[in-house]
């Protein structure tokens, strides 16, 4: 028998609030990614801040991206981004980010910059959090495939064997009444023997009575 596990539905999006940063307490933008070493988090994020040609540099669990170029944002000026991860006792780790524009920090007042952060850093969370389940899920589905194969080729080599016993069945079926045929042909044998043993002691009846 198999199972199919129901897991409970994990949220993903981003909060906005307050959290303590090396630069103080700042306005943040925060999620929860599930299921993803903190090691491969942090090495995702570095990634991801380099592409926006930003320096990084990590300081006592804080990383820093310092001008940092998000294409989305209206004025494509560079920001500055702190963030902090932090793995819970729950095997979740929580993200933190706050935004430096260049003297004020990014909040809701900001409106299509603070959205375009939040859809820049949704996706990173979105990404990072689905692609070791995509990997899972990946390998899954090949060993699954495998498996039908497998099984194709196990129910493809009984109808072969079938085949072959209906064919032994029949070639058995045949013979048994090729023996029944050969048995009546032996008894009709048999009666043309003694018959003719009888044909044979006649004529030689017939030879013996001449006396030389």
């Amino acid at each position: 028998m198999s199972t199919i596990s129901v897991f409970g539905q994990k949220k993903i999006e981003i909060t906005e609030g307050t959290y303590t940063f090396s630069v103080g307490e700042k306005y943040t933008y925060s999620s929860t990614i599930y299921d993803v070493e903190i090691s491969d988090i942090l090495s995702a994020w570095k990634k991801k801040l380099k592409s926006f040609k930003a320096k990084v540099s990590t300081d006592e669990g804080e990383m820093f991206g310092d001008n940092v170029k998000i294409k989305t944002f209206p004025d494509n000026n560079p920001i500055d981004i702190y963030t902090i991860f932090k793995e819970t006792s729950a095997g979740v780790v929580e993200m933190h980010c706050c935004v430096n524009l260049g003297g004020i920090y990014l909040s809701n007042e900001q409106t299509e910059k603070s959205d375009a952060f939040k859809a820049m850093m949704l996706d990173f969370v979105w990404s990072t959090t689905q692609k070791d389940i995509l990997n899972e899920l990946k390998a899954a589905k090949s060993l699954l495939k495998k498996q039908e194969s497998a099984h194709k080729r196990l129910v493809s080599k009984k109808k072969s064997l079938e085949s072959k016993i209906k064919k032994y069945e029949d070639k058995i079926a045949q013979a048994k009444e090729d023996i029944e045929e050969n048995i009546e042909n032996q008894a009709k044998k048999s009666e043309e023997i003694e018959a003719q043993k009888k044909v044979v002691a006649e004529i030689q009846a017939k030879l013996d009575a001449f006396i030389k």
